[in-house]
């Protein structure tokens, strides 16, 4: 079962946590973030009284009795960490062909918050993958470390790797696996509990430039790598959590795709830490704002 809000771009911006006068606490979430923190903090959870509608929102709210300081910052780090990472929803496009295959993807921000201007992390993925600028892969990793403390939540393995969307040999430069290399190398054997952690994908024949082409023909070039099994990977992930780093999602093919071989190669679950949403939901022939 996948993790998919309502919005193709959600941040958890609506919470609302409290102490009464009685000393019990109240939280007060979005339907699809009560229904993660239920799932995804299973030991918090017993200590509340379930959730309840409220009475004149589509928010659900729930009371904590008797919980101490330790509990209260466990609460309050899950709603920084939804707070402050984007959970990216499944589009039209997307759920018309794929079904569970990446079990969820959380990004930094949008690339752009106008038509002109980029947004922090925008501009850092911009120079980080055109300019090449150390400073701004030292920011995106910086962001992208809290963020896989985030993805790390969603994990079901005692043992994870991480990857990257495979390439054409001979790419002078590639963005992602930069980062997931860098990625693989501060966290190490404690976060992923195996000591080489960084699973390696070699497309076994070139792809050609995606640049301007339709989403129907990425949709065939990846079914095409998936059905004939197109890629190489440097270790077996039977069993494992597979966390996938790419620097933009824009339609979703890509990393879906990918995440479809992953699991066909045996994987438990695969989450997608990515560094930007697009605004567009579709392809590069339609642009990269909406």
């Amino acid at each position: 079962m996948g993790y998919y809000p309502p919005e193709i771009r959600s941040f958890l911006r609506l919470a609302q946590f409290q102490q009464a006068p009685s000393g019990d606490w109240s939280l007060t979430l979005p339907p699809f973030y009560a229904r993660l923190f239920e799932e995804l903090e299973e030991d918090l959870y017993r200590h509340c009284i379930g959730w309840r509608q409220s009475y004149n929102s589509f928010m659900q709210y729930t009371y904590f009795k008797g919980i101490g300081d330790s509990e209260v910052d466990d609460i309050r780090t899950f709603l920084n960490d939804f707070g402050f990472n984007m959970l990216i929803g499944k589009s039209g496009w997307i759920a018309s062909h794929f079904g569970d295959e990446l079990d969820v993807c959380i990004a930094l921000d949008k690339n752009y918050k106008s038509l002109t201007e980029r947004t922090e992390i925008g501009e850092l993925e911009y120079q980080a993958k055109w300019g090449e600028s150390e400073e701004a892969l030292d920011g995106l990793v910086h962001y992208l470390l809290e963020a896989m403390e985030c993805a790390n939540r969603f994990c079901i393995t005692e043992q994870s790797y991480i990857s990257y969307i495979p390439f054409n040999v001979g790419k002078p430069f590639d963005l992602p696996s930069e980062l997931a290399r860098r990625i693989a190398d501060r966290l190490g054997v404690e976060f992923f509990g195996v000591s080489e952690p960084l699973v390696q994908p070699a497309l076994k024949r070139p792809k050609p430039s995606m640049k301007d082409t339709t989403l129907e023909q990425k949709f065939a070039f990846w079914k095409k790598i998936v059905d004939t099994r197109g890629i190489d990977l440097s270790q077996q992930v039977t069993g494992k959590t597979v966390y996938i780093v790419d620097d933009l999602y824009q339609s979703g093919v890509t990393i879906w795709s990918y995440a479809q071989f992953l699991k066909l190669m045996g994987a438990d679950r695969v989450i997608g830490v990515v560094c930007v949403k697009a605004g567009k939901d579709t392809d590069n022939t339609s642009g990269d704002f909406g």
